[in-house]
């Protein structure tokens, strides 16, 4: 099972960086997905992806995450939708929206933005949701909501050291 990490035309890289290195790090396969080959995200970075969105075998999701950005931005929405729209209500499958990827959310499964939009990480249904300064939390909780972490042990280290800014 695969972590499909969507980006695309100045999307705020930042916000998913932690999320690929938590996942990485617990030896998941991270997939970096996007509308076109090479993706010029906000940070001025060219990103080549792994893969294009419309190449994507949905029986290999165990996450997608979308990025934060201007959703204005995406250039198919169709595709993006027809996805989602697979993966909605989908207990095998844990979909992330930070910052822009939040109104994406709303827009695209037509759920109520004031519904979705919180101060603090809440998770909709099979949707985790983040506001852009939680970032840390998002990526913190991505992997808790799919019982990623080795132990609990695992997960206070990660708390203390990406949140607290505590090395042992």
């Amino acid at each position: 099972m695969k972590h499909y990490i969507f980006i695309f035309k100045e999307c705020a890289l930042f916000e998913v960086v932690l999320l690929a290195n938590f996942l990485s790090s617990q030896n998941e396969q991270v997939v970096i997905v996007g509308e076109e080959e090479t993706v010029k995200v906000h940070e001025g970075f060219k990103i080549q992806v792994d893969m294009l969105l419309k190449d994507i075998d949905i029986e290999t999701i165990k996450s997608f995450t979308i990025t934060g950005g201007n959703p204005s931005n995406l250039v198919d929405k169709a595709s993006l939708k027809s996805l989602l729209l697979k993966l909605q209500n989908n207990s095998d499958v844990l979909i992330g929206a930070i910052c822009g990827g939040v109104y994406i959310i709303s827009e695209l499964l037509e759920i109520d933005f004031n519904k979705i939009n919180k101060p603090d990480v809440f998770l909709y249904e099979n949707i985790l949701l983040s506001p852009p300064n939680k970032y840390v939390d998002f990526a913190i909780q991505m992997l808790k909501e799919m019982n990623l972490y080795k132990n609990e042990e695992d997960y206070l280290e990660t708390i203390k050291f990406f949140k607290e800014f505590k090395a042992e």
